[in-house]
């Protein structure tokens, strides 16, 4: 009997080697559980492919039998996903996780990596990469683009490279609110479904203002708004910091983001 929430350890797979893959997708779209596993299944020889469409459902696959690989997307029904990648770093920081997600790696990817993860996928990219990912990953490497690499390495060297996305300034925590915000989700709701209280939402949304150099509510809810769909694969501008740019950083997207932002705010865009 497997005591409650502890993850079975599985025999080891052979470096380079995919026959007998065990992979958990987790992935809250149906479709997308599907064309992972359809990706996969091409170099995969008698893989057994198990999913999961929220971090409870994983927990119990989990707990049921340990996979080789996890491949999972950072955004879920439920508790956030770099939130869910720590807690399997804790539990088992052996086990694998590659992120294949529709977000900007340039804005996910590296805190991915931080929180235990040692892969990052955009579903966009061609199905060649998440093959090599899953390859690199149980070699015990790391993947991620190059372009996001060269930025970590840039940061990590003497002359360093600024940070052109401004949410980048914030934690885990503060990003996770600053997204709901941008969904439209109130201060009490999102303090129900961080499980903190309204009080601790305060907080990280007035630190969101501070480290953005947001003036009020209302440029923070136009902020996020903007960053929520620029996540959503919208085609509106990245939140950056350019050369020359004003004191309020975003002056320049105000004009675009007004009509999204009095839909979103009232609850009527989705």
């Amino acid at each position: 009997m497997v005591p409650e929430g502890e993850i079975i350890k599985s025999p080891s797979l052979s470096i380079g080697c995919t026959a007998g893959l065990d992979v958990l997708v987790l992935d809250p779209q149906p479709v997308a559980r599907a064309g992972l596993k359809a990706i996969l299944d091409n170099v995969v020889s008698g893989g057994r492919f198990r999913e999961a469409d929220s971090a409870a459902a994983a927990r119990l696959a989990l707990t049921q039998a340990r996979p080789h690989v996890v491949v999972m997307e950072i955004h879920l029904n439920g508790p956030n996903g770099l939130e869910f990648i720590k807690e399997l770093s804790s539990r088992d920081c052996s086990l694998p996780v590659i992120v294949f997600s529709s977000a900007p790696e340039e804005r996910f990817a590296e805190r991915v990596l931080r929180a235990g993860g040692r892969g990052y996928v955009m579903k966009s990219s061609p199905p060649s990469l998440l093959i090599e990912a899953v390859r690199r990953v149980l070699a015990g490497g790391v993947f991620v683009s190059q372009a996001v690499a060269e930025g970590i390495l840039l940061r990590l060297s003497p002359v360093g490279a600024p940070r052109s996305d401004l949410t980048s300034l914030l934690s885990d925590r503060e990003l996770e609110v600053f997204l709901l915000i941008g969904e439209a989700v109130g201060t009490v709701e999102i303090a129900r479904r961080l499980r903190v209280s309204v009080s601790t939402v305060e907080t990280y949304r007035a630190a969101i203002k501070r480290k953005l150099g947001l003036a009020n509510g209302a440029q923070l809810v136009r902020a996020a708004v903007t960053c929520a769909v620029a996540v959503d694969g919208s085609d509106l501008p990245e939140l950056k910091v350019h050369e020359g740019a004003s004191r309020e950083p975003w002056e320049a997207i105000h004009a675009v983001t007004d009509t999204r932002v009095a839909d979103r705010s009232l609850g009527c865009g989705r």
